[in-house]
């Protein structure tokens, strides 16, 4: 004898599966975006600390892999790990404030982005992160040709939205 749903029990069943799925679907994802942002520092460090430019090049953004041969690895090697303190959103990125016990504990500040569904290290934004402008330097404008995605529009808005925080007059931002 071959039972039919009922409405009520087919409806029961839906509600099931769809809490099932949702409970599943959340542990795959490994935590909170602050969380995967510092799991994926911490790979970075991994890589970094490890010398291997391969294991690097998984956690570096497409920007940051230009810079990749550059970098002098080996003086990476019997380093202490950096030691995050605290992870802050700036859409659409996430910045890793660290303190550097090699360096007298130095405090830095990462950028973490995230790329192709994953995060990456950005070493191209974290530099731009730490230039200190020098008022009297004089400003060379260039404009070069190329393509604006919804992920360069963001970062615009996040950096206007950052100097307004800062207290930077309209006028002032470039």
């Amino acid at each position: 004898m071959e039972r039919t749903p009922t409405p009520r029990g087919l409806a029961r069943w839906l509600c099931f599966a769809s809490l099932a799925g949702t409970l599943l679907g959340a542990g795959c994802g490994g935590g909170s975006p602050e969380q995967e942002a510092r799991a994926a520092f911490e790979r970075f460090q991994d890589a970094l600390l490890a010398s291997d430019r391969a294991a690097l090049a998984t956690t570096l953004s497409r920007t940051s892999l230009e810079a990749l041969a550059d970098l002098p690895l080996e003086r990476a090697r019997g380093k202490q790990r950096l030691v995050p303190a605290r992870v802050r959103a700036a859409p659409p990125d996430y910045l890793i404030d660290v303190r550097d016990p090699n360096e007298n504990d130095r405090r830095s500040t990462f950028v973490v982005t995230r790329e192709d569904g994953r995060y990456v290290v950005d070493l191209v934004e974290t530099a731009g992160h730490h230039q200190v402008a020098d008022p009297n330097a004089k400003r060379e404008w260039r404009i070069e040709p190329g393509t604006v995605d919804r992920r360069d529009v963001e970062r615009a808005a996040a950096a206007l939205e950052r100097s307004a925080a800062r207290g930077v007059p309209a006028t002032a931002r470039r």
